[in-house]
């Protein structure tokens, strides 16, 4: 009997082993929309965002042995670039990243619109800036989207250091207000596919 409870054990210990993290590699967010900072540089990616946006990432849906985050972050970028690109290498012409092999899945995020949200109309004074952001989230291992969702966020106006500004087509904001707006787009991002994990 014992030896039965023993075996037993084993065998537990040992499927449990076998069961790994599923992985997800998260992107820097690509824009789909013309921005342009003090340069007057066209701005493609954002990865200044990077820490807060894994930030939310991990809080909302990481679950230590089961679900766990890889920031792939520049080294990514290029390819991050085209998700078809991806797809077409996936099984034929692997990219080689260690943090890549380890990834599960691939999480890419698009800036798909940047408005001024206008707080007082008898003025017209805006002061918030809204972004919505898209997700997709690609099985690495068939090469399928597995997930879509989008998500909004606004960045109201605070006292803001304007370390920076971005220029969009009809309007400017600092970035670091951009950058809260981006934040609070990933949380409804996260939310969204922990109600699907």
């Amino acid at each position: 009997m014992k030896l039965k409870i023993f075996l037993t054990a084993i065998i537990f210990l040992f499927a449990a082993q076998a069961e790994a993290a599923e992985t997800f590699g998260v992107t820097d967010i690509i824009s789909r929309v013309a921005v342009t900072n003090l340069k007057e540089e066209n701005v493609q990616t954002f990865p200044n965002a990077r820490h807060e946006m894994l930030a939310e990432l991990e809080e909302l849906l990481v679950i230590p042995g089961k679900v766990e985050m890889i920031d792939l972050g520049s080294e990514f970028q290029i390819a991050a670039m085209n998700e078809q690109i991806i797809m077409q290498q996936l099984g034929t012409n692997p990219i080689t990243q260690t943090n890549y092999a380890a990834c599960n899945y691939i999480m890419f995020m698009y800036l798909t619109n940047c408005n001024e949200v206008v707080t007082d109309k008898v003025i017209k004074k805006s002061n918030a800036v809204k972004v919505d952001l898209s997700a997709r989230i690609i099985d690495k291992r068939t090469g399928k989207c597995v997930f879509v969702a989008t998500g909004s966020g606004v960045g109201k106006a605070e006292d803001y250091r304007a370390l920076g500004i971005f220029k969009f087509k009809t309007f400017e904001c600092p970035e670091e207000q951009f950058y809260d707006a981006i934040k609070a787009a990933v949380h409804e991002l996260a939310l969204k596919i922990r109600e699907r994990m």
